[in-house]
């Protein structure tokens, strides 16, 4: 199931984009990290409200509320040539190789430390159905920010267990998401442009690495 609740995470992200490009007539490169912070903040508020499976289940019927909207409304062909803009196709190409990537060599969080004080609040979110300073037996992880933890929620909702390599595949598409941003300002003209400053993106952490 982590395979498909992954491929499903994907899916609504791309929908989201889909609708709010062809119903607002907005930028698709800009659209990314705007929807996953969404999901993020709507997850946190049913979390207060001690609902969070829920709010995960609305969210994903939403998603299927846009993608109904956009096929009955003849909105595809629309949002496909709003979607084409380079820095969605970045994010949309890199999201299916960060899926594939991590789905097949399965990194786990012990491999890089900054990762194992996170990843167990991840683990107990998705566990617990709860945030996780309150899911039942944590007793570590309470005093991290929300926001990722519930992101790495969303990309794994649909699976009984909890996966770590879902975890990085979050992480990685919210950094996608923040280089598609970068890309907005350059139309469809403009690809070599975006091709070099997206490589650029995607290099960038290796400058500040050891």
């Amino acid at each position: 199931m982590a395979y498909l609740s992954g491929i499903l995470a994907l899916a609504a992200v791309w929908v989201f984009c889909a609708f709010l490009a062809d119903r607002f007539r907005l930028n698709a490169a800009l659209l990314p990290l705007p929807v996953l912070a969404g999901v993020a903040v709507w997850l946190c508020l049913w979390g207060f409200a001690g609902f969070l499976r829920l709010g995960g289940w609305l969210v994903y019927l939403a998603a299927a509320g846009c993608a109904v909207w956009l096929a009955a409304g003849g909105g595809l062909l629309r949002a496909a040539r709003r979607l084409a803009a380079p820095g969605f196709v970045f994010f949309a190409a890199a999201g299916a190789v960060f899926f594939v990537l991590f789905a097949a060599t399965k990194p786990m969080f012990i491999a890089w430390d900054e990762f194992t004080f996170w990843g167990t609040a991840c683990k107990a979110t998705k566990l617990g159905n709860a945030l996780h300073a309150a899911a039942p037996g944590n007793v570590q992880a309470g005093s991290y920010n929300p926001g990722m933890m519930l992101l790495v929620y969303f990309f794994q909702f649909f699976g009984k267990g909890f996966s770590e390599w879902s975890a990085f595949f979050a992480y990685d598409t919210l950094f996608a998401a923040c280089m598609s941003a970068v890309a907005a300002p350059l139309d469809k003209k403009r690809w070599p442009t975006a091709a070099v400053l997206l490589a650029g993106c995607f290099l960038l952490p290796w400058f500040f690495s050891a």
